[in-house]
């Protein structure tokens, strides 16, 4: 079933390889379109905005892509498109405790076309970024790359045995 799934993502226009499309919910898909919502509360922070963290999102969706990834805004019709896969980023700051401001971040995959529509009722696991005066970029990026691998399937890459227990009676 999963090989029928890659051969008819191929023959959509979408160039996967077979290893890294085995998912059929993406089956169809001619691109992925990303929306994201960023809120700060009291906290001041100009160089994250909705719409840097939306190209910070895109620009690690795409790495690999089989597939047009880009950015967009609530109310565009291609949202809609049965094509599309829709990603929705959210980042708010919270204080969990006092003094410790956390920049808080999920995201969730929702294709609001095809025949079937299936809501979506989770989405990657929520990630927490430490503030300080400014957000760390590359733990944002980390923790973006992190939740866009669960979702994903050409970012997911195998887990590499950083210390491998040596077989015995095998070379």
């Amino acid at each position: 079933m999963f090989a029928v799934a890659g051969a008819a993502v191929a023959a959509v226009g979408a160039a996967p390889s077979s290893t890294s499309m085995r998912d059929p919910t993406w089956v169809g898909k001619r691109q992925v379109l990303i929306v994201s919502q960023f809120t700060s509360g009291q906290t001041v922070m100009p160089e994250l905005t909705s719409e840097s963290l939306c190209a910070r999102a895109q620009a690690i969706a795409a790495a690999g892509a089989p597939m047009k990834v880009s950015c967009t805004r609530l109310g565009d019709p291609a949202l809609l498109d049965t094509h599309s896969a829709v990603l929705a980023v959210q980042a708010s700051v919270s204080e969990p405790a006092p003094g410790n401001p956390m920049l808080l971040l999920t995201i969730r995959r929702g294709d609001q076309g095809g025949i079937e529509p299936a809501p979506s009722y989770f989405g990657s696991t929520p990630r927490a970024v430490a503030v300080t005066n400014s957000v760390d970029n590359q733990k944002l990026d980390e923790a973006i790359r992190a939740s866009l691998g669960e979702l994903l399937p050409w970012l997911n890459q195998p887990t590499v045995n950083l210390n491998p227990v040596p077989r015995r009676g095998v070379d």
